[in-house]
């Protein structure tokens, strides 16, 4: 079969266009047959090309003189991508300090959106997140200063029962060491996330930046801590930070998981890389409590993870048995690679003593203890040997589990 070539003119644009250009345009023209079987023309074919890149392309521009042509509807939508508004969350500037308050809230919903705002103390914040109208959705809180915090307690609620957010950041910035303190009140919490869910207070330990969450109340009263989980808290995240608290009662303690009046108790919260600690010279009688609804398997505190955290400097000078990890009304926890451990030598008194790590719930199942370091007055069992001194008979236990089957 012959396929008719086309005329050379040196007048004519085709004249100018390349030579692998015009070899695409010849096997074209090869392989578009009539239905006789006969080839189409040359100029049959360029013209059948060109419908199809404008059905298949959309409008494109004229001929530059060598067949490249552009999609003027892709020009037009990478124009207008580049054109169109940033969402809000990319105008936040996150680790930046923006304003001269020692808290400052940057959030993509509510009427600050995309605005950072000042706040005198992280009580004052979570006030004005409370109140659903100035911050929703996703926030941050950056601590941008050293704050002390009223005696009350700092009460972060449920989303959409007054605050309205998918996710709260607390985090230092600046690249300086940071410190949350407050005198706190006996009984209670410095901070109380109260069916609160999605939080996450990173201490990052990266580029200068760190934060210490002190409550200083010295106190036996039942509930005494620095940080509280109640009422259905779930999906919690304490991380890279230090937390000292200072409760002396058998209930207390620096973290305590507490009771609920929901139905599915505090759950899947994290507690990693932290250092738990002593407020000074005032011991906490229990670095993590919890204390959960034994009313069903569901409303007890679940999931909870304590992995690779130091925790050091609890106990209790008196009648009372301390402990690390000290847990009642609980299920399916996991406490994993984490240091247990005093920095100089204790007395001890009949009745008082240790149990480093106990779980004290015949219902409750499934708990991961592993690769824990129990000894040392340093993180792995480092330093000179854990001490303790006194003529009298006194408690050690270094795991003591009464739980399920």
């Amino acid at each position: 079969m012959y396929a008719p070539s086309p005329r050379t003119n040196s007048s004519t644009k085709s004249s100018t266009v390349p030579n692998t250009q015009r070899g695409f345009m010849k096997n074209l023209s090869h392989v578009i047959r009539s239905r006789r079987g006969a080839f189409v023309s040359l100029r049959a074919s360029l013209i059948l090309f060109a419908v199809l890149v404008f059905a298949g392309f959309g409008a494109a521009s004229a001929w530059n003189g060598g067949f490249e042509w552009l999609s003027l509807r892709k020009v037009n939508a990478e124009s207008r991508a580049a054109s169109a508004p940033k969402p809000v969350s990319a105008l936040l500037v996150i680790g930046t300090c923006d304003t001269a308050g020692p808290i400052e809230v940057e959030s993509t919903g509510g009427t600050a959106a995309g605005v950072p705002t000042a706040y005198a103390t992280l009580g004052t914040a979570i006030a004005a997140i409370n109140g659903g109208v100035i911050h929703t959705t996703i926030i941050n809180i950056e601590v941008c200063g050293n704050t002390t915090e009223a005696a009350a307690s700092i009460v972060l609620a449920a989303s959409g029962a007054g605050p309205i957010y998918s996710s709260i950041l607390i985090a230092p910035a600046g690249g300086v060491a940071r410190t949350i303190s407050g005198p706190g009140t006996a009984g209670l919490p410095m901070i109380d996330f109260s069916g609160a869910d999605g939080v996450t207070i990173d201490g990052l330990n990266t580029a200068g930046n760190s934060l210490t969450i002190s409550n200083s109340q010295v106190s036996s009263t039942a509930g005494t801590s620095t940080i509280r989980y109640i009422n259905d808290a779930t999906s919690n995240v304490i991380q890279n930070a230090t937390i000292n608290g200072a409760g002396t009662g058998a209930s207390t303690g620096t973290i305590i998981f507490s009771t609920t009046t929901g139905a599915t108790g505090n759950d899947n919260n994290t507690v990693t890389a932290c250092n738990l600690g002593p407020v000074g010279a005032t011991f906490p009688t229990n670095a993590i409590f919890s204390s959960g609804t034994t009313t069903s398997a569901t409303t007890r505190n679940s999931g909870v993870s304590i992995t690779n955290n130091n925790v050091f400097d609890f106990y209790n000078s008196g009648a009372v048995v301390a402990g690390g990890v000290n847990l009642a009304g609980s299920t399916d926890w996991t406490i994993t690679g984490n240091s247990f451990y005093q920095t100089a030598s204790r007395a001890q008194i009949a009745g008082g003593g240790y149990i480093v790590i106990g779980v004290a719930d015949t219902t409750g199942v499934n708990f991961i203890i592993s690769n824990n370091f129990i000894g040392g007055s340093a993180a792995s069992a480092g330093g000179t040997a854990w001490t303790e001194t006194g003529a009298t008979t006194h408690t050690f236990i270094g795991i003591r589990m009464s739980v399920g089957s």
